[in-house]
């Protein structure tokens, strides 16, 4: 998959290729920050509820 991105930036570079060849890769930017910040999202509500837990454990315990 590596030579897949060094391709579109040969492509960037020489500027041959037409236009319509950036949408798909636009669009899967797109969907990569979108599926990263969801993540991120995720991981962060997770984080809050394993803290919240850790105090709930914490509270029973003493």
């Amino acid at each position: 998959m590596p030579v897949t991105g060094l391709m579109a930036h040969d492509v960037r570079t020489t500027g041959k290729k037409p236009i319509k060849k950036k949408t798909p890769c636009l669009i899967r930017n797109a969907l990569l920050t979108a599926l990263t910040s969801n993540f991120s999202n995720l991981l962060h509500k997770l984080f809050l509820i394993i803290i919240n837990l850790s105090r709930l454990q914490t509270i029973s315990t003493v």
